[in-house]
């Protein structure tokens, strides 16, 4: 602002910058930005031309919280020998993809697998949904894998179902 030289304003205008560091998935919005830049001679301004900045959207990572509402995003719970089956997630588990309704693949493992051959991890399919979804339980890695196209909310239920078991 105020008065300067051609080059001055010219090195200032080059400089000129845009960033957006709001990031959260889904966010910024895809949508162009438009910025005009206006000049004056002390008199009148110029007719101000236009700068459109479009924005390529990126492949956001699903989200996962396996306890629903409470705070945080991991779950806790309790094993009793020679009891029940136990959920390995709270049953208002929360998945979301805000870039797609499909979903591919999810891997559930035990990290930390003690009683090989004898602790194992279950699932319900849903009825509905899961047709084209296979799944498979390595007794060795502890590795339930579940693969195959199914909408977010079919691969939640499915998660939601999972089951650790230990016949130890």
């Amino acid at each position: 602002s105020g008065p300067a030289s051609k080059a001055t304003y010219q090195v200032a205008m080059q400089a000129v910058r845009y960033r957006n560091d709001r990031y959260k998935p889904g966010d910024p919005s895809s949508v162009a930005r438009v910025f005009n830049i206006k000049v004056n001679d002390g008199t009148v301004d110029c007719v101000p031309p236009l700068t459109l900045i479009s924005f390529e959207g990126v492949n956001d990572r699903p989200m996962l919280d396996l306890n629903g509402n409470a705070p945080g995003e991991n779950y806790e719970t309790q094993f009793t020998e020679e009891g029940p089956n136990v959920l390995l997630v709270d049953a208002a588990l929360d998945l979301t993809d805000v870039d797609s309704d499909i979903l591919q693949k999810a891997t559930v493992t035990i990290l930390n697998h003690l009683d090989v051959g004898k602790e194992l991890l279950g699932l319900t399919l849903p009825l509905s949904g899961a047709e084209n979804v296979v799944t498979g339980f390595d007794e060795t890695t502890g590795a339930l894998s579940i693969s195959g196209a199914a909408t977010v909310d079919v691969y939640q239920a499915m998660l939601r179902s999972i089951s650790y078991i230990n016949v130890a």
